[in-house]
């Protein structure tokens, strides 16, 4: 996976300083696809998990985030962890957070489904970017 700062899909002024070169290669890009499997839908949940891929768009420097029926679909990557989670607040799909900076791959930790807390359970999500991934319409 190549990275060009040239490409429309990176935005140096919103660098991710602490992953920048570990995880980017030098560029952190703007949006990222994310890849998600495996999720099972609890039986109280109103809706579908998010099993598909999904574009994230950059909103802090070291955060992406989309928007699946209301829910959201986010990564973050702190000094000290890396973290994705999907839903909402007591209706969460997927969640996992690892005491590792710059991590791409997550495997959700609900492995329970617990009454108006989550909808969904199992489940991983890899993250991916670079000029191959399909940039925002």
């Amino acid at each position: 996976m190549g990275l060009d700062p040239d490409d429309d899909t990176y935005d140096t002024d919103l660098e991710c300083t602490h992953c920048v070169d570990a995880l980017f290669g030098g560029v952190t890009p703007q949006f990222v696809m994310a890849t998600i499997t495996g999720i099972i839908r609890c039986p109280l949940s109103p809706d579908p998990p998010p099993n598909g891929s999904f574009l994230l768009t950059q909103t802090l420097p070291c955060h992406w985030e989309a928007a699946y029926l209301g829910y959201t679909i986010s990564w973050g990557l702190e000094a000290a962890r890396s973290s994705f989670v999907a839903g909402a607040p007591n209706n969460w799909f997927f969640i996992s957070v690892i005491e590792a900076p710059c991590r791409d791959y997550f495997k959700s930790t609900i492995a329970t489904c617990f009454f108006n807390q989550t909808i969904g359970k199992f489940g991983e999500a890899h993250i991916f970017w670079g000029p191959g991934i399909p940039g925002p319409c």
